[in-house]
């Protein structure tokens, strides 16, 4: 079994190679190969003095504990450190890729981050307690994050929850990385065999394309103060796409033109709206101002109805009300308005109504 990092020393330089899971123990239980190892090769190349050290990365990460270790042996020594992804730069390696002074990024390179993740065996107890733990792992990450980017520690919360993918361009947007270099022809290999041990890892289908031109992209922060008001996911899509400032100004513009475009037109059919329930009103009034008042038990209906004097109240009351059912109210508002305009009609309607149905019983 090959082990997961090769430390070599080049003329003045010396280089480190990690290319394969983190610690292979944490994957088949094999300890030959451990951070002790890797400590103990990285000072005796260090006796030589080298004027740089040159850390190669391609790894999907591994064991946290081992890659935090890793990463304290390597950053004892910044100043004369570059780290260049050369593949992929995840997990704990995305942590690992941080211990230079400068982090190079192959133009096809991988850089993600999430949340740390463990196995828990036990009881309710022991499982809060792995949790507490986890988050307390995860701070530290958060703080070397957010120290190489500038960002806030909420948002690289956040990014670490979404479990982020970044393209070289994007990972220079958000600060994770100060170069984009060519892609490189001689990356070593990943064991495929390893590659189940990062435990969670879902790699997407297909990355997005690399952006034809990287250097006006915008940054977060770039996007943020172009656009004021402009949501979180307005800005994070907008990094995302590796959009240019010009490029989030347009689209922002054009959210704030749509939005109020749906405003002025809400308001439009609201004024006509309005305008139709007035004439609707007005209309009502008009026909209620031409009904004279009720005088003894007489009174003029609207053309058509008999009125209450003639022979029919029943049929003088129930055209009334049918004429408002016309207007638009249901039969019980009809019926309301009905009696509330001339109660003498509602009694006159009900004193016929049951003289002509105890006639029917006679």
């Amino acid at each position: 079994m090959r082990q997961w990092f090769e430390i070599t020393n080049k003329s003045d330089a010396m280089e480190v190679r990690i290319f394969d899971v983190i610690d292979r123990q944490w994957y088949d239980g094999d300890t030959a190969v451990s951070l002790q190892s890797f400590d103990e090769q990285f000072r005796a190349a260090l006796a030589t003095n080298p004027k740089e050290i040159r850390v190669r990365i391609n790894s999907p990460g591994g064991s946290v504990a081992e890659g935090i270790g890793i990463y304290n042996t390597i950053a004892a020594h910044r100043d004369k450190v570059v780290t260049v992804i050369e593949g992929y730069a995840m997990s704990i390696a995305s942590v690992i890729a941080l211990a230079g002074k400068r982090v190079e990024m192959a133009s096809n390179g991988v850089f993600m981050i999430h949340n740390p993740q463990t196995i828990a065996i036990g009881d309710a107890a022991a499982i809060s307690k792995a949790a507490e733990n986890l988050n307390t792992i995860k701070q530290t990450l958060v703080d070397t994050y957010t120290d190489k980017t500038g960002m806030s520690p909420e948002d690289v919360s956040a990014a670490m929850d979404d479990e982020t993918w970044y393209t070289a361009a994007q990972a220079k947007a958000a600060g994770f990385i100060d170069d984009i270099i060519g892609k490189i022809k001689d990356v070593q290999n990943i064991d495929r065999e390893a590659w189940a041990c990062a435990v969670g890892l879902k790699p997407p289908a297909k990355l997005p394309d690399e952006p034809k031109e990287t250097k006006s992209m915008a940054t977060v922060a770039e996007i943020k103060a172009a656009c004021p008001g402009a949501s979180s996911d307005f800005i994070l899509a907008q990094a995302e796409k590796d959009a240019t400032i010009e490029d989030a100004i347009k689209s922002h513009r054009a959210e704030l033109q749509k939005d109020l475009d749906t405003a002025n037109k809400a308001a439009a059919d609201a004024k006509a709206e309005a305008e139709v329930a007035r004439a609707a009103q007005a209309a009502a009034e008009a026909k209620n101002a031409a009904t004279p008042p009720v005088t003894g038990k007489h009174t003029t209906l609207p053309e058509g109805a008999p009125s209450r004097g003639e022979s029919d109240p029943i049929a003088a009351f129930e055209n009334r009300r049918n004429e408002l059912i016309k207007s638009g109210m249901t039969r019980a508002q009809a019926t309301t308005k009905t009696v509330a305009e001339d109660p003498e009609r509602r009694a006159a309607y009900i004193e016929a109504y049951n003289e002509q149905h105890a006639e029917a019983r006679r």
